[in-house]
């Protein structure tokens, strides 16, 4: 298996600088590594455009108009990878779960997810 998949991870956040970095970290040192990771900032006012700008890697993309579903659209709409992943800015992903996800075939055949 690659170290690599084609997958865009998109997190929005709204004042996540608490979280923000064990979420991103958490990201980072996955086994099978995305091959973006977009964060969208729905109007922070804490830390945390500053601490995500701390990463090289990572994508920072600002949605005006309130909510996550808006910020999640908005980093959709930018995605480059053919699977989406997102999660919220307050969780962090196991070292495998791209891995596993893929290896057990469970995105194997996703074209697309509407929620």
């Amino acid at each position: 298996m690659p170290d690599q998949a084609d997958i865009s991870i998109i997190i929005p956040v709204f004042n996540g600088a608490k979280y923000i970095k064990k979420c991103l970290d958490s990201l980072l040192n996955q086994e099978l590594k995305p091959c973006e990771i977009i964060v969208v900032d729905n109007g922070s006012t804490d830390d945390t455009v500053a601490l995500v700008g701390n990463y090289k890697k990572i994508y920072l993309l600002e949605e005006k108009v309130p909510g996550a579903g808006m910020a999640r659209n908005k980093g959709a709409g930018k995605a480059r990878g053919l699977i989406l992943a997102f999660i919220d800015a307050d969780c962090q992903a196991k070292r495998d779960s791209p891995k596993s996800a893929i290896g057990f075939g469970w995105v194997s055949s996703l074209r697309f997810v509407a929620a």
